[in-house]
């Protein structure tokens, strides 16, 4: 299978179960891995996380069917997320229930018709003058320094 045989199998697949209006197709690429005959990569962006599901699905049936014919398929699927909420939570605590130099931030997600809540963990100090904003805190101090995000579904 060529890479142009991919990209139409794919978009066959995803306008017959009607997520084609889903996919971001700018942030969305699929390339043959040079390195690896037969080998495929294919990233898709989704603006509607509740239709993962369903597009997973179909990229599984799809990495069956390029399996039985030698190739394979490698992905990552993934939705573009949005903030609808962010609240100060307390210090981080670690497994021992022990306080850790950092802070949560309780935050509701949403993409498309699905919502998540996420907790982020925010360590180290903020390495500018961010605004008292919660949501402009965490925008601030997460671009510098790690945070965790454990989203978990609503």
């Amino acid at each position: 299978m060529t890479e142009s045989e991919l990209t139409e199998l794919l978009n066959e697949a995803f306008e017959g179960a009607g997520l084609s209006r889903y996919v971001v197709s700018d942030r969305s690429q699929l390339f043959e891995d040079p390195d690896d005959p037969g080998g495929f990569f294919v990233e898709i962006v989704l603006n509607d996380g509740s239709k993962l599901h369903k597009a997973n699905g179909l990229i599984e049936s799809i990495r069956r069917r390029l399996e039985a014919q030698g190739s394979h398929l490698d992905s990552i699927l993934r939705a573009i997320w949005s903030v609808r909420k962010v609240e100060y939570v307390g210090p981080s605590r670690g497994k021992s229930r022990g306080i850790k130099p950092s802070v949560d931030f309780g935050a509701i997600l949403t993409s498309g018709a699905r919502e998540a809540d996420a907790v982020v963990e925010v360590g180290g100090m903020p390495s500018g003058n961010c605004e008292e904003d919660s949501k402009e805190m965490i925008r601030c101090w997460t671009k510098p320094q790690s945070c965790t995000f454990l989203p978990t579904d609503r």
